[in-house]
């Protein structure tokens, strides 16, 4: 859009924060100073996946940047990337991550886990693409699409428990040129995890590949309700 054409919408329209709705002021992005200082923020561990995971694939370092609650207003950020095409927020927060991730995780190459070809076309866009990008502008890493390929289209996890997440996630991902991945240490990048299905299906694929890492982080840690 043209500069001043912009700055001429945001006098009658002026853009709100993800969030709260309140309009932004000068120099605020996205999300406006006090819900950013109240981000929710995700310090626990998540030794419980890396144990899991660790069955499937040599586990580096997990991350995740937020707490997802279904209750909280900041689950609208999720909402926003995943469902209402919110680009410029799945890069800002993408960025706000890798400002977080860099001296803590030294990889090749970053891949956001893909969505099947079908949910894509109807979707228009895969958010953890989105969020990859943001944290490869911040640490300077190559992000590889095509490497990982989703073969079944799943149905969504969303309402289903445990058990069922681990059926509905199997024999989910191929790999597509295994030799680009030998003896590389890849950032893998989803945008919520819960139980860690769809994850672990992405790692078994991945497990066989002669001196493979991976490092997973996920925009947000997601608990069952």
């Amino acid at each position: 859009m043209n500069p001043y054409l912009s700055a001429f919408l945001s006098l009658f329209y002026p853009p709100t924060c993800a969030v709260c709705d309140e309009a932004l002021v000068t120099g605020e992005e996205c999300i406006c100073t006090r819900c950013l200082y109240n981000l929710p923020y995700y310090h626990a561990s998540l030794a419980d996946l890396e144990l899991k995971f660790a069955d499937e694939c040599r586990i580096g370092p997990m991350h995740a940047l937020l707490h997802y609650h279904r209750e909280s207003p900041y689950r609208e950020l999720v909402r926003d990337i995943k469902y209402r095409e919110n680009k410029r927020l799945a890069i800002y927060l993408g960025k706000l991550f890798g400002e977080k991730l860099k001296g803590k995780v030294a990889a090749d190459m970053i891949i956001p886990l893909p969505l099947h070809p079908r949910r894509q076309r109807a979707r228009g866009f895969n958010q953890s693409t989105r969020i990859a990008r943001g944290i490869a502008s911040v640490m300077q890493l190559p992000v590889r699409e095509g490497l990982i390929r989703r073969v079944i289209n799943n149905p969504t996890q969303t309402k289903l428990n445990p058990a069922e997440r681990a059926m509905n996630a199997t024999g989910l991902f191929a790999v597509t040129n295994p030799g680009a991945l030998e003896g590389k240490h890849i950032l893998l990048v989803d945008d919520v995890v819960t139980t860690g299905a769809t994850i672990a299906s992405c790692l078994k694929e991945l497990g066989p590949i002669p001196g493979i890492r991976v490092s997973v982080v996920c925009l947000a840690r997601a608990g069952l309700p």
